[in-house]
């Protein structure tokens, strides 16, 4: 005898069936809130960090080198 679904859950899984028919594989990604006091003062301090870095320079001249600056 086959369980009754619950209709809240039955919409996802049945959007989840077509997608993994279609072909492409869920991906759930979990990101930092980049409005948030403790994120914008991580990532000053991270980059303050680098002031300096003779390889943070390299490397930026090796994206200004590589990089496509024609927009047209």
């Amino acid at each position: 005898m086959q369980k009754k679904r619950n209709p809240a859950t039955a919409r996802p899984s049945k959007s989840r069936e077509h997608f993994h028919a279609a072909g492409p594989r869920c991906v759930k990604l979990r990101l930092s809130d980049t409005d948030s006091e403790s994120f914008r003062r991580k990532c000053e301090r991270e980059s303050l960090s680098l002031t300096n870095d003779p390889h943070e320079t390299e490397v930026l001249d090796w994206i200004a080198k590589v990089s496509d600056s024609d927009f047209s």
